[in-house]
């Protein structure tokens, strides 16, 4: 649901999954790499290499896994002008036209 407005965002230099990855890691940040992996499979694990070498997202330890959040850079490429994480969440789910009820427990849809 959220990879099209990512790719309407976006210089096309990011392919359309690793766009759709952005997107997921922007929308529920703080997210767990395994929880991503969960949503998106093994997949991701090269999304978030190619993510975070442009330095589009960061990841920090968290136990087992890392935890992933957007960078300044994030913003600064996909033009988005928001000052929390809070309110990138609420310009991603606007674009793909969920209420702001929804924005609490977002689903998450397959390719």
């Amino acid at each position: 649901d959220y990879a099209y407005v990512a790719a309407n965002l976006a210089r096309t230099e990011l392919p359309k999954d690793v766009l759709k990855t952005a997107a997921l890691i922007a929308y529920h940040q703080p997210l767990k790499q395994k929880d991503l992996h969960l949503m998106l499979g093994s997949k991701i694990y090269e999304h978030v290499k190619i993510l975070k070498e442009k330095e589009l997202v960061k990841a920090k330890p968290a136990g087992k896994t890392v935890e992933l959040t957007t960078t300044k850079a994030f913003l600064e490429y996909f033009g988005i002008e928001a000052s929390s994480k809070e309110e990138i969440r609420k310009l991603l789910a606007k674009k793909v036209g969920l209420k702001d009820k929804d924005t609490k427990e977002p689903k998450v849809v397959g390719d």
